[in-house]
């Protein structure tokens, strides 16, 4: 854990450079209200290819859920079972909102696919990628895999072979620590 926080610790202050570029966006660009509202500085980091999609708009809402697994032992005589703890998964769902930034219209679909592809192992020489999600003091720690991708697109353009100009992008990921997580681990902010 400490290797991989180090790792994206030095890296973090050259994602925030504009001159960095990576195969999914484009660095200097210019941002207005319509094309952004994180002037970027949200982003979802593959971990191991170090490539970053920046979050175009702040979403609504995070939804945060941890699930428990409970094991239940029933006890002959006993009213009630006896509840062991076996596990649980934490997620975090989130929508994101895309709009066509380039001329060509290409990057909107673009982004959709990168984000899709992160669900996938690549073919039988790579699991599916880690990510990390930058969210400014949030999630500092945490490492994801990316547990489902949904997306609409809409506002198709004609002109250019109709691809579209938006698209709403709802995507969930499990929390995929590298060490057993404690209490206070959990509680830190």
């Amino acid at each position: 854990m400490a290797d991989l926080n180090n790792k994206l610790n030095s890296w973090w202050d050259t994602l925030i450079h504009p001159a960095l570029n990576t195969s999914v966006d484009q660095a200097n660009r210019n941002y207005t209200p319509e094309t952004s509202t994180t002037k970027g500085l949200l982003y979802l980091i593959a971990v191991d290819t170090m490539e970053k999609l920046e979050i175009q708009f702040v979403p609504p809402e995070l939804a945060i859920e941890r699930q428990i697994d409970i094991a239940k032992v029933r006890v002959v005589g006993r009213n009630n079972p006896l509840h062991q703890y076996v596990g649980g998964d934490t997620t975090l769902g989130l929508q994101l909102d895309f709009h066509a930034m380039d001329e060509d219209r290409k990057d909107v679909i673009r982004k959709c696919r990168w984000l899709e592809s992160l669900g996938y192992n690549d073919g039988y020489e790579k699991q599916p990628p880690r990510v990390k999600l930058v969210f400014g003091d949030l999630f500092q720690d945490q490492i994801w895999i990316v547990q489902s991708v949904s997306y609409k697109l809409s506002a198709f353009d004609k002109q250019y072979g109709f691809l579209p100009r938006q698209a709403y992008v709802d995507i969930e990921l499990a929390l995929d620590p590298e060490i057993n997580l404690k209490w206070a681990d959990v509680q830190k902010v």
